[in-house]
């Protein structure tokens, strides 16, 4: 099976079940009769710059990134405003809190949402810190203030 077929496949299963773990989404695969990796399951997952949304049961499951312009469950604003729960700085950087485990989706919404001024960001599990450039602090501080 080639790249293209495991990554259809893949996008196939989370888009017909919410998927937590990539333990789940290899035991999906391995009902079909393909067995993979952990290290290719988890370079397509890259690959296809899935993003962790908020599940309606409080957990987190694996979904496509949406357009800026889709106001759907998988958009980016969703993603930030499901899961943030506070905004400060230090020194030069923006830190963000947010919901535990949420994090690593947030700013992965946050890099894709093509913010000006925002170099980029650090997540843990209930924290993110941006680097942005001086002259867009305010801005960003702002629009996120709006998301949240």
């Amino acid at each position: 099976m080639n790249k293209d077929e495991r990554k259809k496949i893949l996008l196939d299963i989370i888009g017909s079940k919410e998927i937590e773990t990539q333990e789940e989404l290899k035991r999906e695969f391995e009902k079909r009769g393909i067995a993979m990796s952990q290290a290719t399951l988890s370079r397509d997952i890259n690959e296809l710059g899935l993003i962790k949304i908020a599940s309606e049961n409080g957990g987190q499951h694996y979904a496509r990134p949406a357009s800026k312009d889709n106001k759907g469950k998988g958009s980016y604003a969703h993603v930030l405003s499901t899961g943030m729960i506070s905004v400060d700085t230090a020194d030069k950087l923006i830190v963000l809190g947010t919901e535990s485990g949420v994090a690593m989706a947030a700013a992965t919404a946050l890099d894709h949402m093509d913010i000006p001024g925002l170099v980029g960001s650090i997540a843990g599990d209930d924290t993110i810190f941006l680097a942005v450039k001086a002259e867009h602090e305010k801005e960003i501080i702002e629009l996120i203030g709006r998301m949240i």
